[in-house]
């Protein structure tokens, strides 16, 4: 599956596809790890296993979590929760920018510490899980708001490093356990939608805390209680 406009409204619909089953199994997601990992699951057949890469005879994957990413000092700052890249931009043996030092010398660069190198068109998804039960806070709004900076610098970099010639899209993803807190946070949605390669995902478990729910949850007795997590 090529890297480009029609990639997102699929990407997109898995997670809707995911938030179903959370709204129908309200123990399935614990933590943000949780939601990184059920998502992960989901994307993972789209792309085939076998991908090639600029290495010959190497093959990879188009799906990974916590790659790094240059920042606008060459630093490895910057690092999404899920990528989504081209694997024939891919290189673990050396780096992908191609160069000519002298007229006897030419040739890739060397990998850097990470020890993988890779350009191309991405997508990229920063996942975010409030657990809280009294919902989505401002404090929450503030740290929501950084890691959506965090992916419009990367495509800003990207979009000038490759004078526009590639693109890399964004998804902020956001998984609430309750609704509360839904509607200020879908305002600061509707504020970001018209950013160019760029969505916010806004989904709720709908997770009732209300003392009936809980109390009504509390059947039956237990003389004594082992808990380990």
């Amino acid at each position: 599956m090529e890297i480009n406009d029609s990639l997102v409204p699929v990407v997109i619909k898995e997670i809707e596809q995911l938030a179903d089953e959370y709204r129908a199994n309200q123990g399935m997601i614990l933590t943000e790890d949780d939601l990184k990992c059920q998502l992960f699951a989901r994307l993972k057949p789209l792309f085939p296993a076998n991908l090639p890469t600029i290495n010959k005879d190497v093959f990879g994957s188009a799906i990974h979590t916590e790659v790094k990413f240059y920042d606008e000092n060459q630093e490895l700052t910057l690092i999404p929760d899920i990528t989504i890249l081209d694997t024939r931009h891919l290189s673990i043996f050396h780096g992908v920018e191609f160069g000519v030092e002298t007229t006897q010398s030419s040739g890739y660069g060397k990998l850097p510490r990470k020890e993988y190198e890779a350009g191309g068109n991405m997508l990229i998804i920063e996942l975010k899980f409030c657990r809280n039960r009294n919902g989505i806070t401002d404090g929450d709004h503030l740290r929501f708001q950084s890691d959506i900076s965090k992916i419009f610098k990367l495509q800003n970099i990207v979009r000038q490093r490759s004078n526009s010639h590639n693109k890399l899209y964004g998804l902020f993803v956001l998984f609430n356990k309750t609704d509360i807190g839904g509607k200020k946070f879908k305002q600061q949605k509707k504020d970001e939608e018209f950013t160019p390669d760029f969505n916010i995902i806004y989904q709720s478990g709908n997770v009732d805390f209300s003392e009936r729910q809980v109390r009504d949850s509390d059947k039956g007795y237990q003389l004594e209680r082992h808990s380990w997590c």
